[in-house]
């Protein structure tokens, strides 16, 4: 999981003192993506995790891919650490690979294209893009071919 940072530039005005943020602390839970559990220190809170703040994003590893997180952060000035903001949810995943063979077979004026499910990289397949090029070698006809609940 990788995780942006604002840049630290903001300031926070609390009953008149203005002070500069200087680190995010951030964390995200163990994955079961309705209540926190345990809380997994990310950035930003020292000794646990290095208070470097020159990179605009982190990295966290032992991700599952098709799994909700609960990601939360708050902000460090000179005052100190300020209270935690509400955890977002955010679901792991990345786009599905192609799939691994496709087959084609004439019937009748009809061309049957088939092809093995690829695997999914943590969200379910909700529709398969299908091209075909045209003999003048050109043009492409598309169609998009959603999939039923059970494809999914």
């Amino acid at each position: 999981m990788r995780i942006n940072i604002p840049a630290l530039s903001g300031t926070n005005n609390l009953g008149g003192a203005t002070a500069t943020i200087s680190s995010y602390h951030i964390q995200r839970d163990s994955g079961n993506g309705s209540s926190p559990g345990v809380w997994i220190d990310m950035r930003g809170f020292y000794p646990l995790v290095s208070n470097d703040t020159s990179s605009p994003y982190t990295n966290t590893t032992d991700i599952i891919g098709g799994t909700t997180y609960l990601v939360r952060t708050r902000a460090l000035n000179k005052y100190g650490w300020g209270p935690w903001g509400t955890p977002a949810s955010i679901r792991c995943a990345s786009p599905p690979n192609a799939p691994p063979s496709i087959m084609t077979a004439n019937s009748s004026i009809y061309i049957n294209i088939s092809w093995t499910e690829p695997f999914n990289n943590g969200l379910n397949i909700t529709a398969y893009r299908i091209q075909i090029l045209k003999n003048s070698g050109t043009a492409f006809l598309t169609n998009t071919a959603e999939c039923d609940g059970a494809n999914n």
